[in-house]
Parts: structure tokens; C-alpha cells; sequence
């Protein structure tokens, strides 16, 4: 049991040390050039945005010779409508697909080069989109994965 036990516990530590989480202060990642540096392969961040405010996500292969697959899941909370956005390398711009209040959009590469540099924007919500009521937030996960 106590081997178990011990196991269970050193499985949970490299999962948290293996992650990275943060939550967001408003006034900050609000521009590309301000976006937040995700280091690690698995990223998790929770926020709450108004209608007016966007959060940004810096995402780099830091490969010397492989390439990388990035895929972001967004969960916005019941009510909440969030979109999330991602700018590719050759200057191209993907909106997520828009599943609606409460669910989750996801967006993605297959293939981002060695050195290459994509950014996510999250973007907040109106009351076009669902609730105006404060305190509904969303989630990101940013996995990273090498290829080759």
C-alpha cells in the first residue's frame, strides 16, 4: 500500500511540474507583443474577459529540427460565448469554429517549423454572444506535441 501510495504521488508531481497554469490580471497580455510566453507542453489557463478585452498567447517551437503540433481546446463557461484565434507564421488567420455558449472551440497546426512563432488571441464576450454577468469565465489548453 505504502508503494502504491508512493507512486500515486510521485505520478501526480511530474504531472504538475510538467505543466504550466496561469490566471489571468486584467490589463495584461492584451497585445501580441505582450502575449503570454507558453513554455510548456501542457498549458492551462483560466481568465474572465468583458466584451472589450482579448487575452494573447505566444506559442514558439523551440526545436532546432523538429516540427510541432499545437492545438488549443477554448471551454467557455455556460452563457459565455468566448472565440479564440489563431496567427500562423505565413501571416494566415484561423477563427476557431464556433460551437456556442458553454462549449469548447478548438483550433490548431499540424505543422509548425523549428524556430516558427504562432499566437492565439482569445477573444471576450458581448451580451450578443450570451450573459453580460460577471464572474463566467473560460479555459485554455495549449498541447504541444513534437513531430518526426
Amino acid at each position: 500500500m505504502k508503494r502504491k501510495l508512493l507512486s500515486v504521488l510521485f505520478a501526480a508531481t511530474l504531472t504538475l511540474t510538467m505543466s504550466q497554469s496561469a490566471f489571468a490580471v486584467s490589463g495584461q497580455y492584451d497585445t501580441e507583443e505582450a502575449a503570454l510566453n507558453v513554455q510548456t507542453d501542457n498549458f492551462h489557463f483560466g481568465s474572465y474577459l468583458d466584451k472589450n478585452d482579448v487575452d494573447w498567447f505566444k506559442v514558439k517551437n523551440t526545436s532546432s529540427y523538429r516540427d510541432m503540433s499545437v492545438v488549443a481546446t477554448l471551454k467557455s463557461q455556460q452563457y459565455i460565448n468566448y472565440d479564440i484565434v489563431a496567427y500562423f507564421p505565413d501571416g494566415d488567420v484561423l477563427w476557431a469554429e464556433d460551437n456556442g455558449q458553454g462549449e469548447e472551440d478548438i483550433v490548431g497546426i499540424g505543422g509548425l517549423a523549428p524556430g516558427e512563432v504562432m499566437y492565439l488571441k482569445v477573444v471576450g464576450h458581448d451580451g450578443a454572444w450570451g450573459s453580460n454577468a460577471k464572474g463566467l469565465g473560460y479555459t485554455l489548453n495549449i498541447q504541444k506535441e513534437f513531430l518526426n
